[in-house]
């Protein structure tokens, strides 16, 4: 699968890697890069200033005066898996303070052998107060205590578990719908919509020729689409997808139109190496989709068609149901995971 460019000029990843480097040396340390101390005393990407790098001692910086920013503190961090190749990465989030205003932004470590490199950050808040970051299978999870939504009838606060993934196109915020137990006893199985089951792929019928996937490959995991709708309905909506690529996750953002035209951005994939013959089906899933065209259901399938071609799926789990657009919380008389007040 070809990577997407870094958001960051690759003079300032390696700026970032020599300069943690250097400091881990100077100070004759065993070097664990994901250790607390080697992490509280390394550099970090830093977009908000222009040298685009901020490097930590003892977990915090003093920036001069003319910076956009005052401080940056070391909050909160995590050592864990995070690009699929069996080596503890860490996740980081980092506090730039000017004045009264905090913005929380998360780092993705990534390291090979004994290098470490800021790969890649994603602001996670700004009036919020971390509680907590953890990686868990590849995605990490940072638990953000928000503002009481009604403070005058209710005060407490809400914790909000915000997931990103490390993919080709950086850090991306993600929210995979959940599926929904067989023995939950809903009333009756709801028919086939976009969003309401996952969506698995057994054909590609791509520049004039058929792919059946069973035929192809023996997969362990098929690969499938999930849609979560965020903004609007099923017949014209937005929000987010994720799926499997057949050896790697994927994640991404949609948009409906009336007509039924579907477009899918900012496509991106974790990091796992994939062999063949995956690698070269993983990549014609993820390119197809990028070009998709317009989707239609019919039963329990659906056809999304790209601009060479159709990718065919049928009805898998169901999932459970998107937020109410209006208000983020589930429709009513149906209960999902969600935030939690802390009291």
């Amino acid at each position: 699968m070809s990577s997407l460019p870094s958001p960051f000029p690759r003079a300032v990843r390696l700026a970032v890697l020599s300069a943690s480097a250097a400091l881990s040396l100077s100070g004759c340390r065993v070097y664990d890069p994901t250790s607390p101390e080697e992490l509280a005393n390394r550099s970090y990407l830093a977009p908000s200033i222009e040298s685009g790098v901020v490097t930590l001692v003892d977990g915090a910086l003093d920036l001069p005066p003319g910076e956009p920013i005052e401080r940056v503190e070391l909050v909160a961090s995590a050592a864990g898996d995070i690009d699929a190749d069996e080596d503890p990465d860490a996740a980081v989030v980092l506090a730039e303070v000017l004045g009264d205003h905090t913005t929380y932004r998360l780092h993705a470590v990534v390291v090979e052998g004994e290098r470490a490199l800021d790969e890649a950050t994603q602001v996670v808040g700004t009036a919020v107060r971390i509680e907590a970051v953890r990686i868990v299978d590849g995605i990490i999870e940072v638990d953000l205590a928000a503002p009481a939504r009604s403070p005058g009838i209710d005060p407490a606060p809400v914790l909000i578990t915000s997931k990103f993934a490390l993919t080709t196109a950086g850090l991306v915020p993600i929210d995979p719908p959940e599926t929904v137990p067989a023995t939950a006893g809903r009333a009756a199985e709801l028919e086939p919509g976009l969003d309401t089951h996952e969506w698995v792929l057994e054909t590609m019928e791509l520049g004039g020729g058929v792919e059946r996937l069973s035929e192809v490959v023996e997969l362990t995991t098929p690969p499938s689409v999930r849609f979560r709708i965020e903004v609007g309905d099923s017949d014209q909506g937005s929000g987010r997808m994720s799926g499997f690529g057949g050896c790697n996750r994927i994640f991404g953002g949609f948009a409906i139109e009336p007509d039924g035209s579907l477009s899918i951005v900012a496509l991106g994939a974790t990091r796992r190496a994939c062999a063949e013959p995956l690698s070269g089906i993983e990549s014609r899933i993820t390119k197809s989709l990028t070009i998709a065209d317009s989707y239609e259901i019919d039963g329990d399938r659906l056809t999304i068609h790209v601009w060479d071609g159709t990718l065919r799926f049928r009805a898998g789990a169901e999932l459970a149901p998107s937020p109410d657009p209006g208000t983020g919380d589930p429709p009513e008389g149906q209960e999902t995971s969600g935030p939690r007040r802390i009291t």
